[in-house]
């Protein structure tokens, strides 16, 4: 990860308060202002997961908004670093999934 002028290191954006942060106006409460640095590390240490909106709206949408931004994410688990994956390739959390069948009552 480079280490410039003009870069802004986000210490566990999963966390806002006592609120998890996954949804994406919770993602979009922690991108603000953000477009006023050209490099942004969003650190993950001790989050164990965060929402796939959460991240579709960090990675995908605010990325392709932002393309002279550039964005990265430290100490991610496995669990994280899939669902920013998946977020960059676009795909959602039922994209990839069997529909839910319908329960009878």
């Amino acid at each position: 990860m480079p280490n410039r002028a003009g870069a802004a290191e986000l210490p566990n954006p999963a966390q806002y308060g006592n609120d998890k942060l996954i949804s994406r106006s919770q993602a979009r409460r922690v991108v603000a202002r953000v477009d006023l640095f050209k490099v942004v590390v969003f650190n993950f240490t001790s989050v164990p997961t965060i929402g796939q909106a959460f991240a579709d709206e960090i990675f995908r949408v605010f990325a392709q908004q932002h393309p002279e931004i550039e964005i990265y994410a430290s100490h991610a688990n496995s669990e994280i670093k899939r669902m920013i994956e998946r977020a960059k390739a676009g795909q959602t959390a039922t994209a990839t999934e069997e529909p839910i069948p319908a329960l009878s009552v």
